[in-house]
């Protein structure tokens, strides 16, 4: 029965977040909103509505580790486990803006974390917790995020062609690696000039025909995933709904996955670490691996970091503020684990890459993820 209700509550939590997310872009649409703006705000919170209803539920039925687990487990599994999976597909390619702001912004959060749950450590009290004071900080936080979000969304014109220029370095250094090539190989000047000239025109040339041929792709591509437009009426059902499937799914999945863990004599907080943290991530992973299978693999990681700091500020931020969460299950390895996480997507990404996910990258970043958990079994 347990199992039935881990399963039926998945399901409703997955509909009810798709339901939810395109009901709540389809009306900000038709008020004109921009969809770079429904995509950082609306679908960030759409992927992330299951974390929200499985730790609110969690923490109302007093399973405050749960609550907690679910949010360090799944940014653990969105960091390590997706952005790995998704490089595997393709290299994820990361902005200047990714690797400066955001990013560090997503280690931050886990710094703000790591000091509102350790109150032992800290003051020598007793116990450690989330109060009501560590949630309205980290809504606060929340508030100066979304406050970037939209400040960034105003300026479209002015960040969109700088990134792309320092971005897509590949088509100028293949240009003067043939240019080297050709001229190391030339004995006369004469002739290594005329051959460094023609390969540059061909390069030249080949790199604005595949400019425009990105350019045309990226105009297809973006025209075919356009946000759908649904009647007034059909947007609101959507949201209404998608809420209400969500609220029943995650008390389904709380209760189901309570219920395993008793039987097995697991605490929450490792189910809610892998189990229930694995599950409310899929929407994040399915997001993820379709935009590398539509050669958009750099999608991912907007849609990691967005759905990390939404978790660790908004998510705990209101259960917090809701009902204190008393921190037992969860220790420090685990938030040192997310903490060390951030910071190795930060390392490849600066030193080893030059702002690329390489495969190899990712295939370690999923074995880490791996390791983690078979650390936590072996605790069991």
């Amino acid at each position: 029965m347990d199992i039935l209700m881990l399963i039926g509550g998945l399901v409703l939590i997955l509909l009810g977040a798709n339901a939810l997310t395109d009901g709540a872009a389809a009306l900000a649409k038709r008020f004109g909103i921009s969809e770079l703006v429904i995509g950082l705000t609306i679908v960030a919170f759409g992927t992330s509505a299951p974390e929200l209803t499985v730790s609110v539920a969690s923490a109302l039925s007093g399973s405050a580790d749960m609550a907690v687990g679910n949010v360090v487990g799944s940014n653990l599994f969105n960091t390590l486990m997706i952005v790995g999976c998704t490089a595997l597909f393709a290299p994820i390619l990361m902005t200047r803006s990714n690797l400066l702001k955001e990013i560090p912004l997503c280690i931050l959060a886990s710094v703000v974390l790591f000091i509102c749950a350790n109150d032992s450590l800290l003051d020598g009290t007793g116990r450690n917790q989330l109060s009501h004071a560590d949630g309205l900080l980290l809504l606060c936080f929340f508030v100066i995020f979304v406050s970037y979000t939209f400040a960034i969304a105003h300026k479209p014109s002015e960040l969109a062609p700088s990134p792309q220029g320092e971005e897509n370095p590949a088509p100028g250094e293949e240009i003067s690696a043939s240019i080297e090539k050709d001229s190391s190989s030339a004995e006369g000047t004469k002739t290594s000039s005329q051959t460094g000239s023609a390969s540059l025109s061909e390069g030249k040339g080949s790199s604005l025909s595949s400019e425009k041929g990105l350019s045309q792709t990226g105009e297809a591509s973006s025209s075919e995933n356009e946000i759908r437009s649904l009647p007034l009426w059909q947007s609101i059902l959507y949201i209404i709904g998608g809420l209400a499937a969500l609220i029943y799914g995650g008390s389904f999945f709380v209760d189901g996955a309570s219920g395993i863990a008793r039987s097995l004599g697991v605490s929450d907080a490792i189910i809610g670490l892998t189990i229930v943290a694995g599950g409310t991530s899929l929407p994040e992973l399915a997001t993820s691996i379709v935009a590398a299978l539509k050669k958009n693999p750099e999608i991912a990681i907007g849609n990691v970091i967005g759905s990390n700091l939404f978790n660790i500020f908004f998510v705990l931020g209101c259960t917090a503020t809701i009902s204190p969460l008393s921190i037992q299950g969860i220790n420090n390895t685990d938030l040192l684990a997310l903490l060390g996480a951030g910071l190795l997507l930060w390392i490849f990404g600066v030193f080893f890459g030059r702002r690329i996910i390489t495969r190899t990258e990712g295939a370690i970043l999923a074995l880490c993820y791996v390791a983690y958990t078979v650390y936590l079994i072996m605790q069991i």
